[in-house]
């Protein structure tokens, strides 16, 4: 719906697409292989320069990682699809830098910037200052 909106010039189409690629990939029926096969359609059928959409299925990804990389066929076709999509893996990596943390507000919804992160060592537990002098 996105790409027609797109290429027939229609702003409507494309606002209401967006509205609702979000919850339909955050959907607990959207399963790991439909999800990443998105992405693949949106990087195919959208200009590299719309990154509203782009950073739409970031997030999306980004919210089921762990599960994504536990399970093997959706690790393979997530490891695919970096190879296929190299701009997917830089906009992946790019938000992780940009983004550290997303967490859900409860204002505005799950997968939200953060702006304060507390630092803990994974060792000990000691809860270290709000400085990244230390990350590396």
């Amino acid at each position: 719906m996105y790409a027609l909106g797109d290429k027939y010039d229609i702003p409507h189409l494309k606002a209401f697409a967006k509205t609702k690629l979000a919850p339909a990939l955050d959907s607990a029926c959207t399963g790991h292989k439909a999800l990443l096969g998105a992405i693949k359609l949106i990087h195919e059928n959208t200009p590299e320069t719309d990154r509203k959409i782009r950073e739409i299925v970031v997030r999306s990804v980004r919210a089921r990682l762990r599960d994504i990389v536990k399970d093997a066929t959706a690790k393979n076709q997530l490891t695919e699809l970096f190879q296929t999509t190299p701009e997917f893996g830089i906009d992946i990596l790019k938000d992780f830098t940009e983004v550290p943390a997303l967490l859900k507000c409860s204002s505005c919804g799950p997968h939200q910037p953060q702006v304060h992160i507390k630092i803990q060592c994974a060792t000990c537990g000691k809860t270290q200052p709000n400085s990244f002098s230390g990350l590396y």
